[in-house]
């Protein structure tokens, strides 16, 4: 596998697109890459160490290297809710080539196609734009994370008490009853948060909506208004939504496969509008979307296509909506083939 010298650059700069940050990363994995970040790292941790001291003095693994980094960014997290401030802040604060390069070596070294780091508070997990990876929490529950999606919880996870967790994004969960019926909290950043005792959902909860809808068991949604707290009880096939205001929801029912398809690599659509799919291309693949025809964005399809990786995705939906996508580093052009 070859790669340009210049992409390297650009990606140790945080300049390249989503697209051309996986193919470094993918090349990193490579014998020849790993050659090459390891003197990169060896360089740039012998500069740090003799200018400032900033980052920790014997290099004993990627993990506490990041555990400074975050410290600082701690705060910021999910303090600003919505997908646009996690993509402004996807790898803001990493500008200089170092801290790309230790991101770079979290995912080589330890084998994730995700973001993980602990503080002294909180444990993370950040996929990165068009990835889904599995985390599975400390009382069994598995949690599976769309692109472009962050999730935190306790760092000192009690095997008694309540169990909670944060989200920004999109999320799939799988929450193990236990048998003392210990409650299970997600929380989003938009007021409201769900409570469980056994149960799979899907929540997101993006810049431009939030959306949770009840595979199976039973869920209880806390709603913060100004003044009091409203309770909505779910059921099975259950989906509420709501657009910026929590107490404008809407609850109707739907089949919740076709809102958990993307866990299993596809996404269905049901008489789903175009403009509905530049947004989900833009808050979970990380891509501009230009739509040359303006009635493009009303017409609607249904069905579905493989979403493993952006460029299948891309000609998927090309073939259902049957017009030309063009791609052109991280734009997307919608036109018509007339």
């Amino acid at each position: 596998m070859k790669i340009d010298q210049a992409l390297i650059d650009r990606y140790l700069k945080n300049q390249c697109s989503p697209r051309e940050a996986r193919k470094v990363l993918t090349w990193f994995g490579t014998e020849e890459g790993k050659k090459v970040l390891n003197k990169l790292i060896d360089q740039d941790l012998e500069n740090t160490q003799s200018k400032n001291k900033f980052l920790i003095q014997t290099p004993s693994g990627p993990e506490k290297m990041l555990k400074r980094i975050y410290q600082q960014a701690e705060k910021d997290t999910f303090e600003r809710p919505g997908a646009e401030d996690l993509k402004n802040r996807n790898f803001q604060g990493f500008a200089n080539w170092h801290k790309a390069a230790v991101i770079a070596l979290i995912f080589v070294f330890a084998g994730l196609a995700y973001l993980y780091t602990r503080s002294d508070k909180y444990i993370y997990y950040q996929t990165a734009f068009g990835e889904t990876s599995e985390v599975t929490l400390p009382d069994g529950s598995s949690v599976i994370l769309n692109g472009n999606t962050q999730l935190k919880f306790n760092n000192n996870w009690k095997s008694e008490g309540v169990r909670e967790v944060w989200v920004a994004g999109e999320a799939f969960f799988s929450v193990e009853h236990t048998q003392k019926d210990l409650p299970f909290f997600a929380h989003t950043s938009h007021d409201f948060n769900v409570e469980v005792l056994g149960t799979e959902f899907n929540v997101k909860a993006r810049n431009t909506k939030t959306r949770v809808v009840l595979n199976t068991g039973s869920i209880q949604l806390n709603i913060l208004e100004p003044g009091q707290r409203k309770r909505v009880t779910m059921a099975p096939g259950d989906m509420i939504a709501f657009e910026n205001d929590p107490s404008l929801l809407v609850k109707k029912v739907v089949d919740p496969e076709i809102y958990s398809a993307w866990k299993d690599d596809k996404l269905i659509f049901d008489n789903t509008s175009i403009e509905e799919i530049t947004i989900l291309l833009k808050e979970t693949y990380g891509l501009s979307v230009i739509v040359s025809d303006s009635e493009l964005l009303k017409q609607k399809i249904s069905g579905s296509t493989p979403n493993k990786d952006v460029d299948t995705l891309l000609d998927g939906l090309a073939l259902l909506l049957d017009i030309e996508i063009i791609t052109e580093n991280g734009l997307v052009i919608f036109q018509n083939t007339d």
